[in-house]
C-alpha cells in the first residue's frame, strides 16, 4: 500500500486530482461526484453494512428441490429459513445454494406479547429440523418482556438438530408474561452455503407449532413464500440506518492547511443529532454513536460503485481515492475499501475483498491512497468490477478495550475515485507488515540460547476464527488471469522463499537445516547469487486465510532451534504463473516487486536476532524502530552514519507499528537483566506521529509493558546511560496510560506535565526548536517540520518536579517544551538519564545551510548525554572487525550511504561496480583509521554522470579482506 500527498495549497477538484499514470495503463474509471457542476452521486449507491439482505423466515413447499434434502417436515408446507439459488439479485453470488449465508440475523416471532399460564411455565410444541454449521451458527429459542421485541431477549434453548424431531417443553420463566417469543437464527462469518464452505439444506425448518395458548400453526393456509402467517411473523432486526450522503466541501469541516476539498463529497452524518463539540467544533455534525452491543445497532455504511468494465489486459488493477481522516484510534471509527468481481450476468463472482480489517489516523488532513486490487479480483472469469468505501463504529466490540469510543468526528470523507488497469504479467503480491519475521531475542533469556522465527503478530488462534498462526511468516499471492503454476517436484502451488544468513558461511544453518517441517516447507534448492550468497529456497505451504477460507495465502516456517543471537536471516519471495512468469516480492517491508532475481537478494527482507552486529562490534545502543517502515530509519542511519557509529548500533523493528498486534520490545525480551542490561547502555525509541506507541500492559492493545521494560532496565544499569524517547503523540499517551509501570516512569524517571497534545495553535505549523543550552550544545536551533504535506500535532510539556527543559519551541518560556530530561541515581550507583521529545527525530530539520546535519548534531548530543563519547576513532571498542555494511536506504534514489569498518588503521578500496563487472566509481582509495566509517554515493559515475537503475556491486578491499555486496538504484 502506498499513500501520497499533494503539493502544499492546493485545492482539490477535477484538474488536481491524480498522479500521472503510466503509458502502459488502461482507464477504466474516474468518479469526482460533481458531473453537470453540482453534487452528482454518478451512479454510486449508499448501503447499511447492518441491514440483512432480506427476510428468509417463510413457508415453502420445496418444489423443484431435491426431495431427499428437502421436504415438509408434516402435510405440503413448512416453515423454512433459508434461500433458494438466485439467477439475480443480492444472494445469486452465494456458492451452493439452496442453503443459508454468512453473518445472517433471522428472526421469527409472536405478532404480540401473549399472556404466559398461572404455573409460570411457557409451553412449545413443535417439529422442528435444524441443519447448521455446529458450534458456530445457531438457532435460538427466545422471550422477552418487551413487546416491542427490541430490548430484552432471554436464550431458552439453542438447538442444533439434523434430523426432524418432536418438541415438547414447558420452559419455567418465573413470570406470567405477557412475553413476545421468538426463533432466532445466527451465523458467524464464514462456512455456509455462502462460500460454499459448508453446504446445507438451510438453516432450520419448522412445523406443528403451537406456543401457550396460540392455535396451532401448520402453515398450510398460507401462500409460498409468506414471512407471516397467523399469530407469527417474520421480526429480522434492522439494520443502523443509512447516514451516507454528498456533501458540498465548502460546508464541511475541514482542517487541513495544505489541502482544501472545495467539490462535493461523500459523508457519514446524515440524520445524526450530535456535533463535534468533543473535537472544539459544535458547529459541525459528526457521526452518530451506536445504540447498543449488537452489529446492527452501530453504524456500518457503504458508498457502492456501478460495475465497473474491466477492459484492457494485464493482472495489475489499481485502485485511487481521496479520504479525509480526523479519526484517532480512540474513537474507534474506522474507514475501508473493498472490490468485487462481477461476472457477465451481472452477479457477483466474489465476497467482496480487502486488505485489511480497518483503517484510521487522527492526523486531521486529506490522504490520496493507492491500492493495488487486481489480485483480489477474478480477471479470468469477470467482466466487471465494484468498488465500496466504507465508514463504521466499532465501539460494539472494542471500547473499554482498544479506545473510549467516546468521541465522533464528522470523518472520514471520501472523494475522487479512479480505477486503472496496468499492463503487468506474473503474479501479484499482497503482503502485511505484520504477518512477516519480527526480530528476537534468545527464548531462554540469555545472550547464547536459540532464537524464534515468529511473525510480528505472534498470537496463536485457530484457523478457524481468521488469523494465522504466529510461528510463521505469511503472504497472499495470486495471478488473477493465468493462475500459479505448480512445483514440478513437491506439487503444490509455486510459491518460494529464498533465505540466507548474514554474516554468510554458516553451513549448519542453510539448505534444510532451515525449515520446520520439510513435509509442508520443502528446500526445493541451493541458489548463490552474482555476490556469491547462497540462498536456500523453499516451497511455502498453503495457510487459512480470513475466515478459514483458503485464498491464495501461503506461509513459511523456519526452524526455532537453529538461529542465535548474531545472526541476521535476509529472505525474499518468488512465485510462478502457469506460463511460467516469475515474479520476486523483496525490499525490507517487502512491498517492492521484480521479475529479476538478482534484484531481489540485492535487497531483501530481514529479521536480527538481538544483541547483533553492534554490540558484537562494541556499540552499545539499541535503536526501536516504533515506526518501521515510515522513514525514521533513514533518518537516524544517515545520523549514525554522519557520527561514524552506524556499524556500533543494534536496531529492533517493530513491524506493522500502527497495528496493536503485540511485538513492541517487551514482547521479545525475555530477561532484561540478561539481555538488555550489561548489553545496551542506551535505547532510543521513535514511534513517529503513530497512534501505537509504547504500551504499560493496561489494556489489550498495549499487552506490551514497555515501560515496566524501561524501569527495569534504568533500574538495572551498572554504568551511565539511559533512554531517549520520541513521538508525536507519546506524551499523550503516556498521561493517558493508567498502569502501574507508567505511573512509576512518570514518577520516577520522568516527572512532566502535559500542556497540550497539539502545538499548531500556539506555535504555528513548524516552529522552530530552540536550546536551553543544557543537553543540546552542538546547534541551537532547528526547525520542527510541522506542516505540509504532512500535518503533525507535536506534545507540548512542562517540566515538573526534578525535569529540565532543553527544547522549546521558541523562545524558552517553561510551558512550551519540546524535549524535557531528567537524571537520577539508581542503586547500582549509575547516573541514568531519560529524555522525552514532543516530537519524532524524523521531523527535525535543518535551518541553516552550513553542511552539518542537525539530525546528527541532535543525536550526538543524546548521545553524549546518555553517556558516551562520540569518537569511534578513538573508542576504545570491545572488538573491531573489517566488515561491510548492507546501504541504506536501499532501493535509493538519489543518494545511499555505505558503512564500513576497520579492526586496524590501514589503505582502504571501495568500489562500485555494474552487473559486468565494470568499475564504474571509486569512492575511497586511501589509508582510514581504525574503527567505523561511512561514505554516500550519488548514483554517478566517476565522470559525474547519472547511472541508469540496475542492480549494482560495492566492493570493499583491505590488506587483509575483501567483501563485496549489492545495492539497487531506482529512477
Amino acid at each position: 500500500m502506498e499513500e501520497v500527498r499533494r503539493p502544499a495549497g492546493r485545492a482539490l477538484d477535477s484538474n488536481l486530482r491524480f498522479t500521472v499514470a503510466p503509458t502502459t495503463t488502461t482507464m477504466l474509471y474516474t468518479a469526482t461526484f460533481d458531473l453537470g457542476g453540482s453534487c452528482n452521486a454518478e451512479g454510486w449507491t449508499s448501503l447499511d453494512v447492518t441491514a440483512q439482505l432480506g427476510d428468509f423466515f417463510h413457508v415453502d413447499d420445496y418444489a423443484g428441490l431435491n426431495p431427499a434434502d428437502f421436504f415438509p417436515l408434516e402435510g405440503t408446507k413448512s416453515l423454512w429459513c433459508g434461500a433458494r439459488p438466485q439467477a439475480t439479485g443480492p444472494l445469486c453470488r452465494y456458492a451452493t445454494l439452496p442453503g443459508y449465508g454468512n453473518s445472517w440475523d433471522q428472526g421469527f416471532c409472536t405478532k404480540t406479547c401473549i399472556p404466559v399460564s398461572g404455573d409460570g411455565l411457557l409451553n412449545l410444541d413443535l417439529i422442528i429440523r435444524a441443519e447448521s454449521e455446529p458450534g458456530y451458527d445457531f438457532t435460538f429459542v427466545e422471550y422477552t418482556l418487551d413487546c416491542t421485541g427490541e430490548t430484552g431477549w432471554t436464550v431458552l434453548l439453542g438447538t442444533n438438530y439434523y434430523e426432524p424431531i418432536t418438541v415438547s417443553n414447558a420452559f419455567d420463566i418465573g413470570t406470567t408474561g405477557p412475553v413476545k417469543f421468538r426463533f432466532h437464527f445466527v451465523s458467524d462469518g464464514a462456512w455456509s452455503d455462502e462460500d460454499g464452505l459448508w453446504n446445507t439444506n438451510g438453516a432450520l425448518h419448522i412445523d406443528s407449532l403451537a406456543l401457550e395458548g396460540l392455535p396451532l400453526e401448520d402453515f398450510e393456509d398460507e401462500v409460498v413464500g409468506a414471512t407471516v402467517a397467523n399469530d407469527w411473523e417474520s421480526c429480522t432486526p434492522p439494520g443502523y440506518g443509512v447516514t451516507a450522503s454528498l456533501e458540498l466541501g465548502g460546508t464541511v469541516l475541514q482542517e487541513d492547511p495544505c489541502v482544501r476539498d472545495i467539490s462535493c463529497l461523500w459523508a457519514f452524518f446524515e440524520g445524526s443529532t450530535v456535533d463535534y463539540s468533543c473535537g472544539g467544533h459544535p458547529e459541525q455534525t459528526a457521526l452518530p454513536y451506536g445504540t447498543g452491543t449488537e452489529f446492527q445497532d452501530n453504524l456500518r455504511n457503504a458508498i457502492i460503485s456501478p460495475v465497473i468494465p474491466l477492459i484492457g489486459s494485464g493482472t495489475g488493477i489499481n485502485l485511487e481515492f481521496d479520504v479525509y481522516r480526523d479519526m484517532p484510534l480512540d474513537n474507534l471509527v474506522f474507514y475501508n475499501w473493498e472490490v468485487r468481481t462481477i461476472g457477465a450476468s451481472g452477479c457477483p463472482l466474489t465476497n467482496w475483498r480487502r486488505r485489511s480489517s480497518v483503517n484510521y489516523g487522527g492526523q486531521k488532513d486529506w490522504f490520496h491512497s493507492i491500492q493495488p486490487v487486481g489480485d483480489l479480483l477474478n480477471l479470468a472469469s469477470g467482466t466487471g468490477m465494484q468498488v465500496g468505501l466504507w465508514a463504521a463504529d466499532y465501539c460494539w466490540i472494542w471500547c473499554g478495550q482498544v479506545g473510549s469510543g467516546a468521541c465522533h468526528s464528522h470523518a472520514p470523507l471520501f472523494d475522487n475515485v479512479r480505477v486503472y488497469r496496468v499492463e503487468t504479467q506474473g503474479p501479484l503480491w499482497s503482503i502485511a507488515d505484520q504477518s512477516q519475521f519480527q526480530d528476537n531475542f534468545a527464548a531462554d533469556g540469555t545472550l547464547t540460547g536459540t532464537v524464534r522465527a515468529d511473525m510480528a503478530w505472534d498470537i496463536l488462534f485457530s484457523a478457524s476464527n481468521g488469523i494465522l498462526p504466529g510461528d510463521s511468516s505469511s503472504v497472499q499471492v495470486a495471478d488473477p488471469v493465468d493462475g500459479l503454476g505448480t512445483d514440478p517436484t513437491f506439487g503444490g502451488a509455486a510459491v518460494y522463499c529464498y533465505v540466507s544468513l548474514w554474516p554468510q558461511g554458516q553451513a549448519t544453518k542453510s539448505g534444510a537445516a532451515l525449515t520446520d517441517d520439510p513435509t509442508r516447507w520443502p528446500v526445493v534448492s541451493i541458489w548463490s547469487d552474482a555476490g556469491g550468497a547462497e540462498w536456500t529456497c523453499v516451497r511455502l505451504d498453503s495457510a487459512y486465510a480470513s475466515m478459514g477460507a483458503l485464498s491464495n495465502v501461503y506461509c513459511i516456517d523456519l526452524n526455532d532451534n537453529l538461529f542465535t543471537p548474531g545472526d541476521t536471516v535476509c529472505f525474499f519471495y518468488a512465485a510462478k504463473n502457469t506460463n511460467g512468469i516469475e515474479t520476486f516480492a523483496f525490499g525490507t517491508d517487502l512491498k517492492l516487486v521484480t521479475g529479476d532475481r538478482e534484484e531481489a537478494a540485492a535487497n531483501p527482507g530481514e529479521f536480527t536476532c538481538l544483541p547483533a552486529g553492534g554490540y558484537n562490534r562494541g556499540g552499545d545502543i539499541l535503536y526501536v524502530d516504533g515506526m518501521d517502515g515510515r522513514g525514521a530509519q533513514p533518518a537516524f542511519d544517515l545520523a549514525f552514519a554522519a557520527l561514524g557509529i552506524l556499524e556500533r548500533v543494534d536496531r529492533y523493528d517493530v513491524r506493522g507499528p500502527s497495528s496493536p498486534v503485540y511485538n513492541r520490545l517487551d514482547s521479545r525480551v525475555v530477561s532484561v537483566s540478561s539481555q538488555l542490561i550489561g548489553v545496551y547502555r542506551k535505547i532510543l525509541w521513535d514511534s513517529g506521529d503513530l497512534s501505537v506507541s509504547l504500551g504499560d500492559g493496561s489494556r489489550p492493545p498495549e499487552k506490551t509493558d514497555d515501560y515496566g521494560l524501561l524501569n527495569a532496565f534504568l533500574n538495572g544499569l551498572t554504568e551511565d546511560g539511559g533512554v531517549y524517547l520520541c513521538g508525536d503523540d507519546l506524551a499523550e499517551h503516556l498521561v493517558a496510560h493508567t498502569g502501574a509501570s507508567a505511573a512509576t516512569f512518570k514518577t520516577t524517571n520522568l516527572p512532566f506535565i502535559l500542556t497540550a497534545n497539539n502545538h499548531r495553535p500556539a506555535f504555528g505549523i513548524s516552529p522552530v526548536g530552540t536550546s536551553t543550552g543544557g543537553v543540546f550544545t552542538s546547534d541551537a536551533t532547528f526547525i520542527v517540520q510541522g506542516g505540509c504535506p504532512l500535518l503533525n500535532d507535536f506534545d507540548v510539556l512542562e517540566p515538573s518536579g526534578t525535569s529540565v527543559m532543553e527544547i522549546a519551541y521558541g523562545a524558552p518560556a517553561g510551558t512550551n517544551g519540546g524535549v524535557l530530561s531528567n537524571t537520577r541515581v539508581n542503586g547500582n550507583g549509575a547516573t541514568v538519564g531519560v529524555l522525552l521529545s514532543g516530537f519524532s527525530f524524523v521531523y527535525i530539520a535543518d535551518d541553516e545551510a552550513n553542511g552539518v546535519s542537525d539530525r546528527a548534531e541532535h543525536l550526538h548530543d543524546v548521545i553524549t548525554w546518555l553517556g558516551n563519547v562520540v569518537n569511534p576513532a578513538t573508542d576504545a571498542p570491545r572488538a573491531y572487525r573489517t566488515s561491510l555494511s548492507q546501504n541504506y536506504p536501499n532501493p535509493f534514489n538519489p543518494q545511499t550511504a555505505i558503512g564500513f569498518s576497520l579492526k586496524e588503521r590501514g589503505r582502504v578500496q571501495l568500489s562500485i561496480y555494474d552487473v559486468s563487472g565494470a568499475l564504474v566509481r571509486e569512492l575511497v582509495n586511501e589509508d582510514r583509521d581504525r574503527g567505523s566509517h561511512s561514505e554516500v554515493w550519488d548514483g554517478r559515475d566517476g565522470r559525474g554522470n547519472a547511472l541508469a537503475s540496475g542492480v549494482y556491486f560495492y566492493r570493499l578491499q583491505t590488506a587483509d579482506a575483501t567483501f563485496s555486496r549489492k545495492m539497487v538504484l531506482l529512477k
